[in-house]
Order: structure tokens, then C-alpha cells, then sequence
């Protein structure tokens, strides 16, 4: 490293005083003056070399960083500051996010660049730190560039080479987009770890419904085969046959829930289209809940309207309704009505309405009845029995014919469900409309 030129002239200089010195004093004393002279000059000579070494790491760190603000990907921007915190440069993305050329920010309080808000905390000490003189990084949300974003902040307090403080040099990037990013990751991971508590529940509840009709068939069904049958008589064996034949077929329908479950998260359920009678499905339906209506005390009042054509897959939608006649049946209490209403919102759709007043779905719980492992978990669940399984398949029909399942509830007051279907699968009857009422 070649030294200052002013070092090298005062080299020369030193050197032709010795001679001078030697001339005059006699070697002996010459020689310790040169030696001293020399002794000297090393030392200046190492101070300027040092001082150049500084100015040059500043000069690399500066570039370093200028390169790396520039960089396709990693915007950001660099500034340095004197001792007393004021901007002596900055980078042109810094100038050009605050909206004010490089020049005027010169001479400028670094910690007023900024109007943080007093929930900048990361501004916050970030300020701290550089008032303590001490190195620093972190994150602050700051106003930059018309806008709000996540800045990663590193600020490095800078000496003199006696020790002096001399101010900060820093740099920053724009850490927005994987500051969201780990947001949206640490939210899956929360939601997967609830779906998981979710299915658990959602598997031991299942083993539970599957266990008591399966514990109601082998049992009676050990009865009718033991040598102690032949004593029965002729009623109680009809009535252990009725207990075997509603316990199979209760077995029959968890298990056509459970496989539509796996068929929708597959997405492998499918409709077949027909053309068919919208009455006659809703009075399908109806029949279909007869009994357990009666044996629940409850009367089903159905209201339709005739002659509307449906373009579905009948099987599927009358599923839909034996689904929400049936919740409204769990949820009413003895001596109620569920009412079966076509709803005509006059866009060309059919809406078909099943209300009860029974106990309701708390607000809580109301945004999460469709989801097929959330429904074990709701006290309306619990309350009216099973693992809760309709209300999701009966969406996903709905979503696959082009229409939805919606819930209106409030606790103690009753809840209303509705089908709705879409025009293209509706076919509203030329003549005027009719009302006809039947009841169960």
C-alpha cells in the first residue's frame, strides 16, 4: 500500500535533516537522532497506512452494500450518518421510497426520516440501539414508498481511528413478502394441528355411533340363538327383530355418511341428472322422516308449490332434504313443528326451506357445521346424536348441482336451512303459481 504523499515528503524531509545532524554533531549523537527521526516516521507511516486501510474497508463495505441494494430480488437501501445521527449519504432507493431527492435528505436527523407510529417497536430500537452506539438488526413496519411494508434494519456504529465515534452506517431490505410468507406458514401449521385434533375426536366419536348398533345386532342376535330362545314368546322376539332391523339400518347410514365423506375428499363424488318433480321429492323426503318425527314427537308441515321441474340427481338432492328435516327433527324439542317451505327469490332459482324451533347453533359454532371433523366438537352435535356427517355431504351435493346449503340460527329461537338451486335447473311452471299443503 503506497502512503500518503505528505508522508513520503516528510520521509525525504527527515532524512536530509539527519545528514545535516550528522554533519554538525558527530556520529553518536547524529546516529540516536536518526534513529529517533525514524522511529517517528514508522509511526506516522503506520497511522496513515491504518487510516487508508479504514477508508478503504469503508469504501469496500459501501460498495458491498450498493451492490447488494441493487441486486434483482433484494431491495433495500443504505445511509450513513455522522456523530451527530444526521444523513452524510444514502442509497437512491432510500431517497426514491421517501419521495425527496438524495441531496435533500443530506444534512437530514436520520430518526425523522420516518413518521413511526408508536407501534413501530422495531423503530423503536432501532433508535435505542444507535443512540446506545451499538450494533443493531431488526424489524420495524414502517410508512415507505406510499405504502406500509416490513423492513429487516442493521445498523453498525462507526469509529475514528483514535476511537472516535464517527456515526452509523446501515442498510436495509424489504422483508414483506416472507414476513407473510411464515405468517401463512405458522397459520397451516395452526390449522392443520386443529384438523388433526379435529379427526381424532372425529374418529373416536365414530367408533362410539359404529359400536352401539354393532353391540345391539350381536347381542340380540346372541339371544335369538341361545338355547333360552325357545322360551321367548312371539312378541319379544319381533320386538329384539325390530331392535336388530333399526340398528342395521342406523349401522347402514353411518357408513354411507363415512364413505361420502371419503368420496368428497377425494372428490369423487358424482350426480347423475334426471328430470324429475320438485313436489315429489320434498314429499319423498318427508315420508322418509316420518317415523322418526312421530317417535320425537314432532309434526313435519310441508309447503310446496307444483309443477316445478328439477334437472338433478334425485337420489342426492332428496338425501339433502332427509339430512336437514332430520337435523331440525334432533333439534326440536318434543311437541314441535319443522316446517318444509319453496322459497321463489325470483332470479329463476328454487329455494327449499326447512326451519325448526328448537334450542339453535350458537354463533360460534355456526361458521363451522360443515366442516366433517369440526361437527363432533359442536354442542348442537352432541345434543342431537351421531357424528354429524350430513350437513357437510349435504353442502358438496348442493356445490355439485351449481347451488349451496345455507344455516340461519340463533340459540334458543330455532334454526332455518335452505337448499338452493340454481335457475338452469329449475323449470318454473307457465301457469300461475299453487300452494299445497300436506302434513306428517
Amino acid at each position: 500500500m503506497k502512503p500518503p504523499a505528505a508522508v513520503q515528503s516528510w520521509g525525504r524531509l527527515a532524512i536530509a535533516a539527519s545528514v545535516m545532524l550528522a554533519t554538525a554533531w558527530g556520529a553518536v549523537p547524529a546516529l540516536l537522532a536518526i534513529l529517533a527521526l525514524v522511529l517517528y516516521h514508522n509511526w506516522r507511516l503506520a497511522r496513515a497506512n491504518a487510516e487508508a486501510a479504514r477508508q478503504i474497508e469503508r469504501h469496500n463495505c459501501i460498495i458491498a452494500l450498493t451492490l447488494n441494494e441493487d441486486a434483482e430480488g433484494h431491495p433495500g437501501w443504505i445511509w450513513e450518518t455522522d456523530g451527530d445521527g444526521r444523513l452524510v449519504s444514502c442509497s437512491r432507493g432510500l431517497a426514491q421510497g421517501l419521495g425527496q431527492p438524495a441531496s435533500a435528505l443530506i444534512g437530514e436527523p436520520f430518526s425523522s426520516l420516518f413518521a413511526a407510529d408508536a407501534c413501530a417497536a422495531g423503530w423503536d430500537r432501532l433508535l435505542l440501539a444507535m443512540a446506545a452506539r451499538q450494533e443493531v438488526s431488526c424489524a420495524a413496519e414502517l410508512a415507505f414508498g406510499n405504502a406500509r411494508h416490513w423492513w429487516q434494519i442493521s445498523s453498525h456504529p462507526v469509529f475514528s481511528g483514535d476511537g472516535a465515534f464517527a456515526g452509523h452506517r446501515g442498510v436495509a431490505h424489504n422483508i414483506t413478502a416472507e414476513r407473510h410468507a411464515r405468517r401463512k406458514l405458522a397459520e397451516e401449521r395452526d390449522t392443520a394441528l386443529r384438523d388433526n385434533a379435529s379427526k381424532s375426536q372425529f374418529l373416536s366419536l365414530m367408533s362410539h355411533e359404529l359400536r352401539t348398533p354393532l353391540d345391539a345386532i350381536v347381542g340380540y342376535t346372541g339371544l335369538l340363538l341361545s338355547p333360552s330362545a325357545a322360551d321367548l314368546g312371539d312378541a319379544q322376539r319381533r320386538a329384539y327383530l325390530h331392535t336388530m332391523h333399526d340398528s342395521s339400518r342406523n349401522l347402514q347410514s353411518l357408513i354411507s355418511g363415512i364413505l361420502d365423506v371419503s368420496r368428497i375428499e377425494k372428490g369423487k363424488l358424482q350426480i347423475v341428472d334426471q328430470e324429475i318433480d320438485a313436489a315429489e321429492i320434498a314429499e319423498v323426503a318427508v315420508k322418509m322422516c316420518r317415523d322418526a318425527a312421530e317417535k320425537a314427537d314432532i309434526t313435519i308441515v310441508a309447503e310446496v308449490i307444483e309443477g316445478i321441474e328439477l334437472r338433478c340427481d334425485a337420489t342426492r338432492i332428496s338425501q339433502v332434504l332427509v339430512s336437514l328435516v332430520t337435523n331440525a327433527i334432533k333439534l326440536s324439542s318434543p311437541g314441535g313443528t319443522v316446517r318444509l317451505e319453496f322459497e321463489a327469490p325470483g332470479d329463476g332459482s328454487l329455494v327449499i326451506a326447512v326451519q325448526d324451533r328448537g334450542m339453535g347453533i350458537a354463533p360460534e359454532d355456526l361458521a363451522r357445521v360443515f366442516d366433517p371433523f369440526v361437527q363432533a366438537e359442536l354442542a348442537a352435535a352432541r345434543h342431537a346424536g351421531g357424528m354429524g356427517l350430513s350437513l357437510p355431504i349435504a353442502r358438496r351435493i348442493a356445490v355439485l348441482h351449481g347451488g349451496d346449503v345455507t344455516i340461519a340460527s340463533a340459540e334458543g329461537l330455532g334454526t332455518t336451512s335452505r337448499l338452493i338451486l340454481p335457475p338452469p335447473r329449475v323449470t318454473w311452471p307457465a301457469s300461475e303459481l299453487s300452494d299445497t299443503v300436506c302434513a306428517a
